[in-house]
């Protein structure tokens, strides 16, 4: 009976606190259907002025069509659905995010990162995890990259709140860094990320047929030790019960 007891005081523990906590990778689609135009901010008046579509190699691009240099105008494209870069009962969440971006010799401009809304209106509290980047030649400090060259972006948020963002050339490790980012979330913030759309903007754009190409989009949400731990002596109770219950059959 004792057994019994505790094997339902693990599991209501751990529906009540870790359950919320969702492991595991998750893998945003890529698929030109799942990528949206923003609904605000007059972004229906260049429809017409870029193209999605899958490549061979099976990446998203995004094209635009016709030059627009010197003007804020810009591909600026959502994911249709939701996802979560933050979680309760997690230690930390990294978001991957490897992609590349051809100016055809000349400047244009993209970033790319969660956004809260789906009109566009309440900007990210950052530039996104990718920050501004630039082909060519900088503006007003953005960092330049090299012409279709592959991108790595990766964005940890740790429990606490604490976050840091990296873009590099030589994958998600150590070398190539293009921008490091680092800060800490407020609560709402924090909260917020739970339920994000991913986005991407490429614009400014000074020669036609400029594109961007996105390769992989990734969330892992780690859960806190004391989620393992739950689960683990769930199992011992679980296995010495039925262990108890053989013994008197």
């Amino acid at each position: 009976m004792r057994g019994r007891v505790v094997v339902a005081a693990v599991w209501v523990l751990f529906l009540a606190g870790v359950a919320p906590c969702r492991g595991g990778l998750v893998n945003i689609s890529l698929a030109p259907a799942e990528w949206i135009v923003n609904d605000a901010h007059g972004w229906d008046d260049w429809t017409a002025d870029y193209i999605k579509e899958v490549t061979r190699e099976g990446y998203l691009r995004i094209t635009r069509t016709v030059a627009n240099p010197g003007t804020g105008w810009c591909a600026n494209l959502r994911t249709a659905g939701r996802y979560a870069f933050t979680a309760a009962g997690m230690e930390y969440s990294v978001f991957r995010y490897q992609w590349r971006v051809n100016g055809r010799g000349t400047y244009c401009q993209t970033s790319g990162g969660p956004q809260p809304t789906a009109d566009g209106e309440s900007d990210p509290w950052f530039w996104g995890p990718t920050g501004e980047i630039t082909t060519a030649w900088s503006f007003e400090g953005s960092k330049v990259v090299a012409d279709n060259t592959w991108l790595f972006t990766e964005l940890v948020i740790q429990g606490d709140s604490a976050w840091s963002a990296t873009t590099r050339y030589n994958g998600y490790g150590s070398g190539g860094l293009i921008s490091q980012f680092s800060g800490t979330l407020t609560q709402s913030e924090y909260d917020e990320m739970g339920d994000m759309y991913l986005h991407h903007a490429f614009g400014d754009n000074y020669a036609a047929n400029q594109y961007v190409e996105l390769a992989q989009a990734t969330i892992e949400i780690i859960p806190e030790p004391a989620t393992f731990v739950l689960l683990g002596l769930g199992g011992l109770l679980l296995r010495r019960r039925h262990a108890v219950a053989r013994d008197r059959g």
